[in-house]
């Protein structure tokens, strides 16, 4: 376990991964469905997009730059019409519930350990 905790504390630039897809009333639009992708090296933040257009529901995820998310959170845009989601972390966009991933990875992560 000394040699693991060893490389864990060189520092390492990986980028941000985040899931991009695009969906109308839930509807995939690019008939690629979700797919995984790696940001730039300067992303810090994923981002779900939530927007009501023409009584259409829209929703987009995908590596955000400092334009639409400068913190974690969920905040309201009115002037799209809608709110953003913003969170660190690999994959953290996905359509299920993000509460439900963490609660996978942590398990995953403890089984692992053990």
């Amino acid at each position: 376990r000394l040699v693991v905790l060893f490389i864990l504390a060189i520092p390492v630039s990986i980028a941000l991964q985040c899931i991009y897809s695009a969906t109308e009333n839930s509807a995939d639009v690019t008939g690629l469905g979700e797919q995984q992708k790696s940001c730039a090296d300067s992303t810090k933040f994923c981002f779900t997009l939530d927007q009501a257009v023409n009584d259409t529901q829209i929703q987009q995820r995908g590596c955000s730059d400092d334009t639409l998310c400068s913190d974690i959170g969920t905040f309201d845009m009115p002037d799209l019409k809608g709110s953003v989601t913003c969170c660190t972390g690999d994959f953290c966009n996905p359509a299920a519930p993000v509460s439900l991933l963490i609660a996978v990875r942590t398990a995953t992560a403890a089984a692992c350990w053990v």
